[in-house]
């Protein structure tokens, strides 16, 4: 019932209305969240490993308090030291989406991650240790919550630490991110590949709805119930009562068995590298739904424009045949090189017969060398806006062109292949480890 209501609001979500705002312009979105997760991954994965070298050095048997204090004060020092220079590095290469204070951001999250890791790996060891029998708790009822709950204290504590910071980051020059508080919360339950075949089921139906973060989030709460059902054992006899759901529960049963790659040594840590990956996937593309509080300047459209005016032609056959039109024609007209230093962008409302509705310069530079072009002699009859094809429009010097559309990879396609790719991956590095 809660995945039905969460996808009947799904289908009520609206749209952005103007995608300038947007942090992460669409034709960005492939380089930017390669290069996020790049970065990210590789610092989080530094982290885990040290931290993984640490407890073995830190841990006393016989003292398991020291130990956890020295591994607290180890796990500041690592998380500051990898936090700090991956929030350099990813200010640096990803500047254009971050302010300075993101540095700060990663290094407070690389603190709580380190931290956490070290506090995860020295319990798993004195578990291993010393095995303690629950009924030892009997008459401290505190105690024994403490110790069930272990886990989700450290991870409640960790996803909350990580929203705050960032959306301390964000809140000063973004628009609307108060839901970033809890968001890597909901991340942080839904990390791993275990929950993918029912991301995958409710895709399906599902994917054109998925165009700003108020449906993903929806989304991802659907996603949670449906995976919190199936793998509840209390649901376990009403499932088995229809053959079509004892299928469907058989197959995703396996489905999550094979992708947390249960039976084999590297189990534990293809589940915890699985969870950074995954993590690091679904913020790097939520980041891609963010919007500024002022657009940029070279880039305002007068709502009255012909271009912001126009309504989208949404087919990529249509859209393929449009460019190759335009682009013949530019190959007609344009008989002279580019004299200037840098290249010259456009934003084009193109309709289906290859004509130019409407043309937009995304900086001061195209703007002013806009006469050096053959874009003004490409320029149609505006009343012919059917809908058309967004463009974005390219002129290197001296004579090189480029033109490809402007909305980019649709965020849903993205989440997909770079998840499969990450599958992959991970089973490829894993395998080559176990077997080799």
């Amino acid at each position: 019932m809660v995945v039905v209501v969460l996808a009947i609001i799904m289908t009520h979500s609206a749209a952005y209305q103007d995608f300038r705002e947007l942090l992460v312009k669409p034709l960005d979105r492939v380089s930017f969240i390669t290069l996020f997760c790049l970065l990210t991954i590789a610092g989080n994965l530094a982290i885990t490993y040290i931290a993984h070298k640490t407890t073995s050095v830190i841990y006393m048997q016989d003292n398991f308090v020291a130990s956890t204090v020295i591994g607290l004060i180890a796990g500041c020092i690592v998380g500051l030291f990898i936090g700090s220079i991956n929030g350099f590095l990813q200010y640096f290469f990803l500047r254009r989406y971050f302010i300075r204070e993101w540095i700060i951001a990663v290094a407070v999250n690389s603190v709580a991650y380190s931290t956490y890791s070290i506090l995860v790996l020295l319990w798993y060891v004195h578990a291993a240790y010393n095995p303690v029998n629950t009924a030892e708790f009997a008459d401290h009822p505190i105690w024994l919550w403490l110790y069930n709950n272990y886990f989700h204290l450290l991870n409640l504590c960790l996803f909350l630490i990580q929203g705050a910071v960032q959306w301390l980051v964000f809140q000063s020059y973004l628009k609307k991110v108060d839901w970033w508080l809890i968001f890597p919360l909901i991340m942080g339950y839904l990390a791993g590949f275990q929950y993918l075949p029912f991301a995958l089921i409710l895709w399906l139906p599902f994917r054109h709805k998925l165009n700003n973060i108020q449906s993903v989030l929806y989304y991802l709460l659907a996603v949670k119930a449906l995976g919190w059902t199936f793998y509840n054992l209390a649901y376990q006899p009403f499932l088995t009562e229809s053959a079509l759901l004892k299928g469907v529960a058989i197959t995703i049963s396996a489905l999550e068995y094979l992708l947390r790659y249960n039976g084999l040594v590297m189990g534990f840590w293809f589940d915890w590298v699985s969870c950074i990956f995954t993590f690091t996937i679904f913020q790097a593309i939520a980041i891609c739904y963010l919007r500024k509080q002022e657009p940029d300047e070279n880039l305002y459209l007068d709502e009255t424009s012909a271009f912001t005016s126009t309504s989208d032609l949404n087919n990529k056959t249509q859209t393929k045949s449009i460019i190759n039109q335009l682009q013949a024609q530019i190959n007609t007209v344009w008989q002279q090189e580019l004299n200037c230093r840098f290249p010259l962008t456009y934003w084009l409302a193109v309709n289906a017969a290859g004509s130019v509705v409407a043309y937009h310069p995304v900086n001061q530079v195209s703007q002013d060398n806009l006469e050096l072009t053959p874009l003004p002699q490409l320029v149609g009859d505006p009343e012919s806006a059917t809908p058309t094809a967004k463009l974005q429009l390219t002129f290197f010097p001296p004579m090189i062109l480029e033109l490809k559309p402007l909305s980019g990879k649709s965020i849903p396609k993205i989440a997909i292949e770079t998840l499969f790719i990450t599958i992959a991956s991970s089973y490829f590095i894993f395998s080559f480890i176990i077997y080799v």
